[in-house]
């Protein structure tokens, strides 16, 4: 393959999802990558875990998404299978703000290789309980709706007990008093269905993801040009300015190939020094 085209171009994949992910993925994938991004859903990857709970996820995050890049190449036939794999919980800086975490895998079977892209970003997603339907009004405009969808569940019942995917007043308003109903406390639980499809805010993440995946994607071994050469580990050991002791910020980053191990090692354009706010010895 010609080393001025792009690794995978015209290269068929197969991405295996039921929530309109393809949408988002296959334009990226072919504009930056040149790859042709083939959709399957013969699989109902709900099998392997939801949001709502009600099928439990027994896989990691990575582990599912690897999965259904798998289970799409043995559907389709296709030597590269793509999967996606969401969840969601509070922010890694101050652990208070709802969180999306996505990563997609691509597995290539001829190369014997995975390539992962991952992001991360604010989400829209804290459930509320009520049995006051000008409240559920309430926070249903706070949750985005009608644009992000919502869950209904009867409050304190099984979690198979739900209606999925209201994206319309109507729908929530009859959602609401049925589950009114059928709970013993006669409150409502509302949530955000954050399946990809009905949750615009998640799908921009999944696009960032995918923007880190095509990036990897494009990134060839220095020594044997194979695709996915991408940061793996940062050095810590920035000096303390004051102290002069190593902190654990970051001095350099190693980068490494997917296939034959190939490693080097760049410094990172930093300040000369660590401010002693970061050194544990100034302030332990």
């Amino acid at each position: 393959m010609s080393l001025s085209k792009p690794f995978y171009t015209d290269v068929r994949m197969a991405l295996l999802t039921k929530h309109g992910k393809e949408s988002v993925l296959a334009p990226i994938l072919g504009k930056q990558c040149g790859a042709i991004v083939e959709h399957t859903d013969q699989f109902d990857t709900d099998q392997l875990g939801t949001f709502t709970g009600d099928v439990p996820r027994l896989l990691s995050q990575r582990e599912a998404a690897r999965e259904k890049a798998m289970l799409a190449t043995k559907l389709t036939g296709l030597k590269v299978g793509l999967g996606s794999e969401g969840s969601s919980a509070v922010d890694p800086y101050i652990g208070l703000t709802p969180w999306h975490y996505e990563i997609i895998v691509l597995v290539d079977l001829d190369l014997g290789l995975e390539i992962e892209g991952v992001a991360s970003g604010a989400a829209i997603a804290a459930p509320q309980c009520t049995d006051d339907w000008p409240e559920a009004l309430r926070f249903a405009s706070l949750a985005g709706f009608p644009s992000h969808q919502l869950v209904v569940r009867p409050l304190g019942e099984s979690a198979h007990l739900m209606r999925k995917g209201i994206g319309e007043f109507s729908a929530l308003k009859d959602a609401f008093y049925w589950a009114c109903r059928s709970s013993a406390s006669q409150m409502a639980t509302i949530e955000n269905d954050l399946r990809a499809h009905c949750n615009p805010t998640r799908m921009t993440v999944i696009k960032k993801a995918t923007l880190d995946l095509s990036t990897k994607m494009n990134q060839r071994c220095p020594r044997c040009r194979a695709p996915g050469f991408s940061n793996f580990e940062k050095i810590a050991g920035l000096p303390c300015r004051d102290c002069g002791v190593p902190t654990r910020l970051p001095i350099a980053i190693k980068q490494r190939c997917r296939l034959c191990h190939h490693e080097v090692t760049n410094s990172i354009n930093t300040p000369t020094f660590a401010d002693p706010a970061r050194c544990d010895f100034c302030n332990p």
